[in-house]
Parts: C-alpha cells; sequence; structure tokens
C-alpha cells in the first residue's frame, strides 16, 4: 500500500463523484429557475384578477351585465342579485386563477 500520494484511481473516483454532484446540482438549479418562472406568470395573473375583480366591485350594479367577456363570467341569480366569476389563464398546462364574488342590487 502506498502511503506517499493520491494514488490515479482516487483521482478519478473524486473527479466522478465530483462530476455527478455537479450534475445533480445543475439539474436542481434548472427545475429552480422553471418554477420561478412559472410562479412570477401565476403572480401576474393573480394581480390581473385582482384588477378585474376591483373593476367589477366599482361597476354600478345595472351594468354588471356588460362586462360580460372572456375573463368576466355574470350569471343572473335572481332579479338583485349576480354571480360573476373572473378567470385569468397564465400558462397553457396549468389551472387559470379565478375569483368569484356575488354583487347584491341594494
Amino acid at each position: 500500500m502506498n502511503k506517499r500520494g493520491v494514488t490515479l484511481v482516487d483521482s478519478l473516483v473524486a473527479a466522478a463523484i465530483m462530476l455527478i454532484l455537479i450534475s445533480f446540482f445543475a439539474q436542481i438549479m434548472a427545475v429552480a429557475k422553471k418554477e420561478l418562472t412559472a410562479s412570477e406568470k401565476k403572480l401576474i395573473a393573480l394581480y390581473e384578477a385582482r384588477s378585474l375583480m376591483e373593476r367589477v366591485r366599482a361597476t354600478p350594479f345595472a351594468s354588471l351585465p356588460g362586462l360580460q367577456g372572456e375573463k368576466i363570467k355574470v350569471v343572473p341569480i335572481g332579479a338583485d342579485a349576480y354571480i360573476v366569476d373572473v378567470s385569468v389563464s397564465w400558462s397553457a398546462n396549468r389551472q387559470p386563477v379565478k375569483l368569484c364574488t356575488m354583487r347584491f342590487n341594494q
């Protein structure tokens, strides 16, 4: 047994372990970046949905049906009430951000 230094086999084993660890952390970083980007897109969609819901809140009751569109759905549930759904898509393969409220005529 050689006690004077590191053998070539020791160096190769250490290099292989380092290569495995580096590739593992590179994959983790790639997944983390992808999820961060998705999170940012979802947050932007949430802000848009909140903005649309504030628009619904500021609209007079009689004008609510005029808001009906791609992102806003207004459903009457009686003479004095509407259910308003706001839906904002943020990714093709993920569920949209949805908010819902009821408005009553006072």
